[in-house]
């Protein structure tokens, strides 16, 4: 093998490679949302960019929720939930992401097993290459509160790991 080919081939190797680290981008990210049927959540997740377009995570999360509608931020009662969710990106550019989401979450209270399926919108700004600030609109549906639909408005950072 003559040294041009080698060069060519060599760079083609690591090129592939930096595309593959590129598309599998690892993001941990926390936030805090509030809905106007008076639930509150604050939330952990980490996700993963699995192909071009689909990015899938796993979430933790706490609804601070109360039956009471009307504006106010005290901390009621919490439910603890784990769900997992796919996000298509919608659009993208230099210092800005578009994403639509799909989920699904399940947890306990008092020994009551309890879901919710959550489907919105998430906005991201970069504000460095490892950084971005997120701000999203979701609709949760908890057949468990009285309220059962639950507009939800979040924000929060995320991290590259």
């Amino acid at each position: 093998m003559t040294r041009k080919k080698f060069i060519v081939a060599l760079v083609a190797i690591l090129s592939s490679v930096a595309c593959g680290a590129q598309s599998s981008e690892t993001y941990l990210g926390a936030g805090a949302g509030y809905s106007f049927m008076n639930s509150k959540t604050t939330e952990l997740f980490i996700e993963k960019k699995v192909s071009n377009k689909d990015i899938a995570g796993l979430s933790a999360s706490v609804y601070f929720y109360s039956p009471y509608v009307k504006l106010d931020l005290k901390a009621h009662t919490p439910y603890y939930f784990g769900g997992i969710f796919y996000k298509r990106i919608i659009y993208t550019s230099r210092n800005f992401g578009h994403h639509f989401m799909l989920g699904v979450d399940a947890g306990w209270k008092r020994k009551q097993f309890l879901y919710y399926p959550n489907i919105g919108l998430e906005q991201e700004f970069y504000l460095s290459t490892n950084t971005k600030f997120f701000f999203a609109e979701e609709v949760n549906y908890v057949p468990a509160f009285d309220h059962k639909w639950q507009p939800l408005l979040k924000t929060g950072l995320k991290l590259r790991l």
